[in-house]
C-alpha cells in the first residue's frame, strides 16, 4: 500500500509514518517541514491532489492545541480536512483515516472542542471510506505533555493542579497511537467506525503528575488551585510564551477529563496500549539516555 501523511513532521506523524514503514507500507510525508514541504492550509486542491494521487489511502493528523495567525482552530481542524477530501476526489481516492480527540463536542464557548466536533461531523459524511481515531491526551519521547510536566515539576516542589486534581484521564503512549493508525488503515473492517485511541484503565491527574514525579526521583506537592484561578494564568501564558506550558484548551480538557472505552481498539485493531507508570515513562522524559 502506498499511504500519504498530511502532518507528517508533527508528534504522532513521525511516529505514524515510522509503524507504517514497519509495517511495511509506502509513506508519502507531506507537511510543512517535509522534502518537498507541503502547506495543506495554503495549498491549492489541486496541488494536494496532485501529492496523494496514486495513493491507496490517506491518514490526516493535522491539529492544533493553540491558534497562530492563520492557524486557527476551524483553518487548521474543519478547512483542511475540507480540502483534503475534496483532493481526495479530484485523485480518485477513497480511504480515509482521520485523527480527532476523545473530547471533541460541539462547544461554543471552546473553539478547541467545537471544531475537532464539526471535523468529526464533516469526516462522517463525506461519503468517503472514513475511519475515525479520537486518541485521549498523548505521551511519549518529545512531547508536550512529559514535557511540560517535567519542566514545571523542576521548577518547584509545589504543583498547582487544576481543582483537586481528581479528574480522570487516559494517558495513551504515541506508539500506541500509531500502531491504531497503521492497523486501521490496513483493515477495511474498520471502515465507517470510530474508535477511542486511549491508555488501559482511567487515572486521576493528581496521580499522573505524582507519576511523572516519581520517574524524575523528584518530590512534590499538590496544590489544589480553582479553575477560576488558574483560566486567567493560562491565557496570559498563552500571551507571553510562544510555546506556554498549558492552554485554555488544555485546561478545560484537564478539568473535565478524558476517558475513553479501550475494549474495542483491543479487541479490533489488536492494540494493547502501555500502561501509564513510573518505569515505563522513565526513559521517556526530556534527557533521558
Amino acid at each position: 500500500m502506498d499511504v500519504a501523511v498530511f502532518g507528517a513532521s508533527g508528534f504522532i506523524g513521525r511516529h505514524t509514518c515510522e509503524q507504517l514503514r514497519a509495517d511495511g507500507l509506502a509513506v508519502r510525508e507531506l507537511a510543512r517541514r517535509s522534502d518537498p514541504p507541503m502547506d495543506a492550509l495554503r495549498a491549492t486542491e489541486a496541488e494536494l491532489a496532485g501529492a496523494i494521487l496514486g495513493c491507496d489511502a490517506v491518514v490526516n493528523v493535522i491539529g492544533i492545541k493553540c491558534p497562530d495567525g492563520e492557524q486557527t482552530f476551524h483553518a487548521m481542524h474543519v478547512t483542511v480536512l475540507e480540502k483534503i477530501l475534496a483532493s481526495m476526489g479530484e485523485a480518485g481516492v477513497r480511504r480515509l483515516v482521520n485523527i480527532s480527540v476523545v473530547v471533541s463536542k460541539p462547544d461554543p464557548g471552546s473553539a478547541y472542542h467545537d471544531t475537532k466536533w464539526q471535523a468529526d461531523e464533516l469526516l462522517r459524511a463525506s461519503g468517503v471510506d472514513w475511519t475515525l481515531l479520537k486518541p485521549g491526551v498523548v505521551y511519549g519521547r518529545g512531547d508536550n505533555m512529559l514535557g511540560h510536566l517535567t519542566q514545571m515539576i523542576g521548577l518547584t516542589r509545589f504543583f498547582p493542579i487544576v481543582d483537586r486534581g481528581r479528574s480522570k484521564m487516559q494517558p495513551v503512549c504515541v506508539l500506541d497511537v500509531a500502531a491504531a493508525i497503521s492497523a486501521c488503515v490496513q483493515k477495511p473492517e474498520t471502515i465507517g467506525k470510530t474508535f477511542d485511541v486511549v491508555g488501559p484503565a482511567p487515572m486521576e491527574l493528581r496521580k499522573i503528575v505524582r507519576m511523572v514525579a516519581e520517574a524524575m526521583g523528584e518530590p512534590v506537592v499538590i496544590l489544589p488551585t480553582p479553575y477560576h484561578l488558574m483560566k486567567p494564568a493560562v491565557h496570559v501564558m498563552g500571551w507571553v510564551m510562544r510555546e506556554p506550558l498549558s492552554t485554555p484548551a488544555q485546561l478545560q480538557m484537564l478539568r473535565e477529563g478524558m476517558t475513553g472505552d479501550v475494549e474495542p481498539m483491543q479487541q479490533e485493531l489488536g492494540v494493547e496500549p502501555r500502561a501509564f507508570t513510573a518505569e515505563n515513562i522513565r526513559g521517556l522524559l526530556p534527557g533521558a539516555e
